[in-house]
């Protein structure tokens, strides 16, 4: 089995211009079907050298330009069914409300109109919901949101929560804990696995920093045992530290500089439903990232 290709596919969006990176920890699956997904990944995405990394070698890194075509893909080749058609998921509503909030508060200079755009269904404005209703489907796209060019990252590149796990000399379990950082990884297939995917991902970010990295699932509340908190602290020597709310610690925050980037990074649980971070808790920590992007210069 070589999940070599599916190791260097970074995801959907416009990885080189992207000022904004949502990097999920795991990925959830939808109920798609394992084989299915890894057969469109390897085989149909990212097939052409503009979407590739270095320009030059496919498995150092690439991706699909967007999800939303990706996912038209799949069902034209797999007859799958519309999945988001009235419901978009919690990592495209959040951070659209975060990109618009994030905007329109360095705009104007103020902090105070973050709130706005993290009110519940009773309680936002018509104008607020409809333009973030009109978002969803471009965000769902990784392309294009506003002013604010995105992209949708996985750092375990494998969906968690499939229907069934077909391979046999491979056990779901041991693939997940390759990127858990407190998991000795005495198969060298293992850590080659996760070296792979760590190299390509610096890669990215050394050749194409980002302004705001975005987190996303699995924070380790240990924060010495968090492999994305290590993979930042030893790439880009980043200064990460611990935040809550209420007593509760929610995530890690910091920043670092690479070729005279300044790069925010919020790394954080879940979001939404199922445990996940609130609507009022990310307004929080959009306002974390707006105060320091305004330390610096706008967008």
């Amino acid at each position: 089995m070589d999940l070599n290709p599916l190791h260097s596919f970074l995801g959907y969006g416009d990885f080189r211009n992207a000022e904004f990176l949502v990097i999920s920890k795991h990925e959830g699956a939808n109920n798609e079907k394992l084989e299915q997904e890894l057969d469109a990944r390897i085989n149909y995405f990212g097939l052409e050298k503009e979407y590739w990394l270095d320009g030059e070698k496919r498995l150092n890194g690439y991706w699909h330009p967007s999800a939303k075509k990706a996912g038209e893909i799949k069902r034209k080749l797999f007859g799958e069914e519309e999945k988001y058609t009235n419901r978009f998921p919690d990592v495209v509503k959040y951070p659209a409300r975060m990109l618009f909030a994030l905007e329109e508060a360095l705009r104007i200079n103020s902090m105070a109109s973050i709130d706005k755009w993290f009110k519940g269904a009773d309680e936002i404005s018509e104008d607020v919901k409809n333009k973030l209703n009109d978002s969803y489907e471009d965000m769902y796209s990784y392309t294009r949101i506003s002013n604010w060019k995105t992209a949708l990252s996985h750092y375990q590149p494998l969906l968690r929560a499939a229907q069934s796990w077909p391979y046999t000399e491979l056990k779901k379990s041991d693939y997940k804990n390759v990127f858990e950082k407190t998991v000795r990884l005495e198969n060298p297939g293992f850590a080659a696995w996760r070296k792979k995917r760590e190299e390509i991902l610096a890669d990215l970010l050394k050749e194409y920093p980002k302004k705001v990295i975005f987190c996303t699932g699995n924070f380790q509340k240990d924060n010495d045992s968090d492999s994305l908190k290590d993979f930042f602290e030893r790439e880009f020597q980043a200064d990460l530290n611990p935040f809550g709310f209420n007593g509760k610690l929610k995530g890690l925050y910091g920043e670092f500089s690479y070729n005279n980037q300044r790069t925010v990074v919020i790394h954080t649980q879940g979001l939404g439903t199922g445990g996940g971070l609130a609507y009022d808790e990310v307004c929080k920590i959009t306002k974390v990232i707006y105060r320091k992007l305004k330390r610096g210069k706008s967008m």
